[in-house]
């Protein structure tokens, strides 16, 4: 995890920095690795022929950055004190959400397991947060089914911000671009 100061406009270099060391703590050669981007502008890494998923998200004070060698990713990261309106976490919640659920969440945490899975199909904030129907499998662990594929959103807190990761539940990653 990186620290980021928003002032300064440096997000974008923490955020090739952050990614070009992930990239070597993987044993991949930054300079043979080729970032593109889908139709949607969802971006992808291309090393050696090898698709790589990329997913980068950062607040006012963390940058993080996930990579899946075996399809794509989504992530998100928002602090855990940011406050959201009450409306707004009415608008996000999917109908059929199980009340346990919205009980037990911050509004901060669904948003992000939200934005995690958007990220991970590539649509972002284009599509409403309330599409995205989750269903808890553990405390850190939550499932739903997009369009294309089951997802598997693991969330957890970190230096007081909630992080979630999105990946394929399918054995056998298929979200490749």
């Amino acid at each position: 995890m990186a620290s980021v100061d928003a002032k300064s406009g440096k997000t974008a270099s923490l955020a090739r920095d952050l990614l070009e060391k992930a990239l070597l703590r993987e044993g991949i050669d930054p300079d043979g690795f080729e970032i593109r981007k889908m139709e949607s502008g969802k971006p992808y890494g291309i090393v050696n022929g090898r698709v790589v998923g990329i997913s980068i998200s950062h607040s006012r004070n963390m940058l993080v950055c996930a990579l899946n060698g075996c399809g794509q990713v989504g992530v998100d990261v928002e602090p855990c004190n940011r406050s959201m309106h009450s409306g707004l976490r009415r608008r996000i919640a999917h109908p059929d959400e199980s009340a346990a659920i919205l009980k037990e969440l911050c509004g901060i945490r669904l948003w992000t397991l939200k934005e995690a899975a958007l990220k991970y199909t590539g649509t972002g904030l284009r599509m409403a947060m309330n599409r995205i129907k989750l269903k808890q499998h553990d405390t850190h662990v939550f499932l739903t089914v997009t369009e294309a594929e089951p997802l598997a959103i693991a969330s957890f807190s970190f230096q007081n911000h909630w992080i979630a990761v999105a990946l394929s539940a399918q054995t056998g990653d298929s979200g490749r671009p």
